[in-house]
């Protein structure tokens, strides 16, 4: 078996990246994949549970955690198979699937910064360099779209420069076409409650990654001068 955990924030593309993998596999002719919510023990018993239910129609009157082994069972008799166990939360939610899952691979992503018993774990997935962000932009706004260059590179600098978060951004500025350091202005508050009312800023100190981006589709109206 080939299990590996995928690291990253929220946001930077760890299951947008699994997807391609899976995807990838499926073109040239893998195994069955199966994708598995697993922010809890419950979600991964129960997503398990449900490729019992699809590969046959006996398991659908067994109890959660028994369809779950018979669906574990299933795939120990198969190879090429994937399953992504995706967002995982505590590697105790998964740790005793992954001692019975050895005939295909396992691709955990995650956020969390910790050891995951059973796998290996590839580079963490990092932000975007600006110049991969500037592309992002024009990818979704072509050449002519409303934010200069500059501009879209404050508001990576803003974004933290997370692709989720970018291509948000991107779509929305394609689609609205705002003014872009109005729409800069507004990413820059903490909050912001509506016209005539002044924003907060956050905290000019704190480093990209973490800073809490502000939704890509503000509110309609005049953000205080000095946001």
């Amino acid at each position: 078996m080939v299990a590996q955990a995928v690291r990253g924030l929220g946001g930077i593309g760890k299951s947008t990246l699994a997807l391609r993998h899976a995807r990838a596999r499926l073109a040239v002719g893998g195994g069955p994949v199966w994708w598995v919510t697993a922010e809890s023990a419950h979600e991964v018993v129960a997503g398990l549970a449900r490729l019992a239910a699809v590969v046959s129609p006996v398991p659908a009157s067994l109890p959660l955690r028994d369809a779950a082994d018979w669906a574990v069972t299933w795939l120990q008799g198969r190879t090429g198979w994937l399953v992504v166990l995706d967002n995982g939360e505590d590697p105790a939610h998964i740790a005793p699937w992954l001692e019975r899952l050895d005939t295909g691979q396992v691709l955990v992503t995650t956020r969390r910064d910790v050891a995951w018993p059973g796998t290996s774990t590839v580079p963490r997935v990092d932000t975007l360099r600006p110049d991969a962000s500037l592309r992002v932009r024009r990818d979704l706004a072509g050449p002519h779209g409303t934010a200069d260059d500059g501009t879209w590179r404050a508001v990576a600098d803003e974004l933290g420069h997370l692709p989720l978060a970018l291509q948000q951004a991107g779509a929305y500025l394609a689609q609205t076409r705002p003014a872009p350091a109005r729409y800069l202005a507004r990413l820059r508050c903490a909050s912001w409650d509506g016209p005539g009312t002044r924003c907060r800023l956050r905290n000019a100190r704190c480093p990209s990654p973490s800073r809490r981006w502000a939704p890509t589709t503000p509110a309609p109206g005049t953000c205080a001068a000095g946001c």
